[in-house]
């Protein structure tokens, strides 16, 4: 039998195909959407701290810059409950940060920047091993950079110490240092008490993942001129902006997983509009090797740093965030693989893509 040209096809044709793609995208998406949240609600930590521990005592000291930078001073005493502890992470509040050279103090033996994911920090090797009933101290300071926003005739620091999920603190005390006249310094919480110039707040026995945040205003006038643009991050009532929400997104696994899903959909949307779509209205398939290896500080992080993966895969291309949570080394790794992944074949990406000229994506390791 002839096979009817597409000027014969009933008219009715293309709207059934068209309705039938356009089910199939909403279908996807919400599985997409489902199959990710259920990721991140189920995953398992990439790592594992090697020892439990407490912190005894954790101290920062702000002193702002007139440029708008902060000179941050940490200072922690930790004792290892169980296991050891070889080194160890500190949160900081972005990735926008300057290590003091020669500041390192205590029992660290090296430290470095060590931010990943949504996550923020450095990463301190101990001078050895530490075991069960010792203690040790650290300290380094570090040049902050985007802690203030700008107000009316104000600018705003709001700051909260890189707390750990697995770890209670017997002592924080946050100081900060204010080279304006301290009486005209607005505070969100009351400070526990003042010496001078600064400012200090403490909070004891803070529970696993407690946080405690600072707020201070300070009158433009207490600056020697304005803080430049790049040294301000964008008010809460403003807005974000368009940098605010691709950094939003990109420290999120959740959105940013979120994210690649709907791009990758209206890509191949438009590839179907463009070229047809084929295989009975198929607009989306699944692909790619999905297992990764993560084998990242830890840290209970300024950024939670809790438990999370999310992963989506479109063609031959596949895209996994996972970040695990703690503050301690970690002594081995942990093989992942998410939902959506994991039904992807190897050999059969590979053909995919020779023939398209794609490269197929790794698992981040």
């Amino acid at each position: 039998m002839r096979k009817r040209s597409r000027a014969e096809q009933p008219p009715g044709d293309g709207v059934n195909r068209n309705e039938q793609a356009l089910k199939q995208l909403i279908s996807i998406i919400t599985v997409s959407i489902i199959t990710a949240a259920l990721c991140v609600l189920s995953a398992t930590a990439a790592h594992a701290d090697t020892g439990t521990y407490v912190l005894d005592e954790y101290r920062v000291k702000l002193t702002p810059k007139s440029s708008g930078a902060v000179r941050i001073e940490y200072y922690q005493k930790w004792q290892v409950t169980g296991g050891h502890i070889p080194w160890i992470t500190v949160g900081t509040a972005n990735q926008l940060f300057d290590i003091v050279p020669t500041s390192a103090s205590g029992a660290a033996k090296q430290i470095r920047p060590d931010s990943s994911g949504g996550w923020a920090g450095v990463r301190i090797d101990l001078d050895r091993d530490y075991q069960p009933g010792q203690s040790f101290e650290v300290g380094f300071s570090i040049d902050q950079h985007r802690l203030f926003y700008a107000a009316e005739n104000a600018y705003v620091l709001e700051f909260t110490p890189g707390w750990y999920d697995r770890a209670r603190i017997r002592l924080l005390q946050v100081e900060i240092f204010f080279f304006a006249k301290i009486e005209n310094v607005k505070t969100g919480s009351p400070a526990t008490r003042v010496d001078g110039q600064t400012m200090i707040w403490e909070k004891r026995d803070l529970a696993p993942g407690q946080r405690f945040t600072v707020k201070v205003t300070i009158p433009q006038a207490g600056f020697r001129g304005a803080i430049t643009s790049n040294e301000l991050k964008a008010s809460p009532r403003t807005g974000f902006g368009l940098s605010g929400i691709v950094l939003l997104i990109v420290s999120n696994q959740f959105l940013f997983i979120l994210a690649i899903i709907v791009i990758a959909i209206l890509l191949s949307v438009v590839k179907g509009m463009l070229f047809g779509y084929s295989h009975g209205g198929t607009i989306f398939t699944s692909g790619g090797g999905g297992r990764s290896d993560r084998h990242t500080g830890g840290g209970g992080g300024f950024g939670g740093r809790s438990s999370s993966c999310a992963c989506a895969c479109v063609s031959c291309a596949c895209a996994c965030a996972c970040a695990g949570g703690g503050g301690a080394g970690c002594d081995r790794k942990t093989r992942h693989s998410c939902p959506l992944c994991r039904d992807c074949r190897r050999e059969s990406c590979l053909i995919k893509a020779s023939t398209q000229g794609l490269r197929p994506a790794q698992g981040q390791g």
